[in-house]
């Protein structure tokens, strides 16, 4: 049987592997909105709500403090933000008003299904190992609606590691990589089709490696 935290500070449903990341941006609310502001991609939130239906229904699932949420709201789209991080999520609720801030686990959606038209994971998946992101990709398709579209960004690589992030005093954090070709095949069995994709090599201060972006379409419905 799987051994989940319990405590007050994390959700019923976190796996260990995942305490250290947690923790890591429950203390680190104010640094990390502070690293993060300038890297918003108005490209992909652009390329993202383009094809989405006015003032339809859009999950940002790992939404930490709520910058894109403010994005969508601002768009008119009803927004919902979900994050593992309470501390993010208590942030977000003072920051942004007209959206609906949760604390919930990816892998455990508590949406019925067909709920969303799109879903935006900005840096999320790839602190899940990746037996969990395909379980993750799962609860994203079943909540998304027919043809509804989700976006991803992750590091490109191989593997999985607990790295010390040299950003924040080598703070302890999971990742996982995966490689283009591996990803695709991925969100294939899990119901999606790629509609849009680039892999960056652009080295900056933040993404010290490669980073996948994509767009993909719901195609049909996840069996498992």
């Amino acid at each position: 049987m799987e051994k989940y935290i319990t405590n007050n500070l994390f959700n019923k449903y976190m796996r260990k592997y995942q305490k250290k990341t947690i923790e890591f941006y429950d203390k680190n609310v104010k640094e990390y909105k502070k690293n993060t502001d300038p890297l918003m991609n108005p490209e992909w939130l652009k390329k993202f709500t383009k094809y989405l239906p006015s003032k339809g229904r859009i999950l940002d699932a790992g939404c930490a403090y709520g910058r894109d949420c403010d994005f969508f709201v601002k768009k008119e789209f009803d927004t919902y933000g979900i994050d593992l991080s309470e501390e993010m999520i208590k942030k977000a609720k003072k920051s942004i008003n007209n959206c609906k801030f949760s604390v919930m686990d990816v892998l455990h959606l508590d949406f019925e299904d067909s709920f969303f038209d799109g879903i935006w994971s900005s840096a999320t998946l790839l602190h899940l190992k990746k037996e969990d992101a395909r379980k993750a990709l799962a609860e994203f398709n079943r909540v998304l609606k027919k043809k509804g579209l989700l976006y991803l960004d992750m590091k490109e690589g191989e593997g999985e590691e607990t790295l010390k992030d040299p950003r924040y005093s080598k703070t302890e954090k999971f990742y996982s990589y995966f490689r283009e070709a591996e990803l695709k095949e991925l969100l294939k069995e899990r119901g999606f089709e790629i509609a849009d994709h680039v892999c960056s090599s652009k080295a900056t201060k933040y993404h010290y490696t490669k980073v996948i972006y994509l767009i993909a379409k719901k195609a049909h419905s996840s069996t498992n």
